[in-house]
């Protein structure tokens, strides 16, 4: 009775979850809504976005996109990043599975040049989760979940931990297109803005373009000059 009556609350957990993802576009919006739902049927202290990146000259990046604790001072903060194939997740990408450290004492003693584990440690954290986050067969990042106490992650919570990630990587995926097209549109009006008003872009932008672009007939007057030396 106990197993069902925690079954039911992941998959409610996981409905509601799924429901307020699909609600926001931005990552951090999204993720201030996760950290809430599912505290109650997983265990966490911390919780962590972390996405790839590539550099100019090919080298992979992971880098700690958004961050959120149940306690105040964190010092691994959004920014933080890191070669992927100096990292522990190296093995994760192309597995594409799951990264269990429950010992993350004893993980810094053996790698202590990891300066991540360092600042977890610094911060009180002694175990974490990392799974990946794949689209279309291609891992994009990691999503983290850290606890206070040593040995807090086994298999048993690794199906919810599963459904979770699935639908986040979809839903950041979602929201990396939508402020890339709102970059590039900021980008263009700005461009476009050098040469019209912002009343003329606007209207260019929120209106039917192709009626827009057509051009209107008016009478109008001009005026031609000529700058000396030009």
């Amino acid at each position: 009775g106990g197993r069902l009556d925690q079954k039911y609350a992941e998959f409610r957990a996981v409905r509601e979850f799924s429901e307020s993802i699909n609600e926001g576009y931005l990552l951090a919006d999204v993720m201030r809504n996760a950290f809430a739902i599912l505290d109650t049927v997983l265990p966490y202290d911390r919780m962590g976005v972390s996405l790839i990146d590539e550099d100019r000259i090919g080298h992979k990046w992971v880098r700690l996109e958004w961050v959120q604790a149940n306690y105040e001072t964190i010092h691994l903060k959004v920014g933080h990043s890191a070669k992927l194939d100096q990292s522990t997740l190296h093995d994760s990408v192309f597995g594409q599975d799951p990264l269990f450290l429950n010992d993350l004492a004893k993980h810094y003693e053996e790698n202590p040049d990891s300066t991540t584990s360092a600042m977890l440690l610094k911060e009180g954290i002694h175990s974490y989760l990392s799974y990946p986050l794949i689209v279309h067969g291609e891992v994009i990042g990691f999503i983290f979940f850290s606890s206070l106490e040593r040995d807090t992650y086994r298999n048993v919570h690794i199906d919810l931990f599963a459904q979770v990630a699935k639908e986040l990587a979809l839903v950041i995926d979602k929201s990396r297109t939508y402020e890339k097209l709102n970059s590039r549109t900021e980008f263009i009006k700005t461009m476009f803005g050098r040469y019209v008003t912002e009343e003329v872009a606007d209207i260019v932008y929120n209106s039917n373009t192709t009626t827009t672009m057509a051009g209107q007939r008016k009478k109008v007057t001009i005026l031609f000059a000529d700058l000396r030396d030009f």
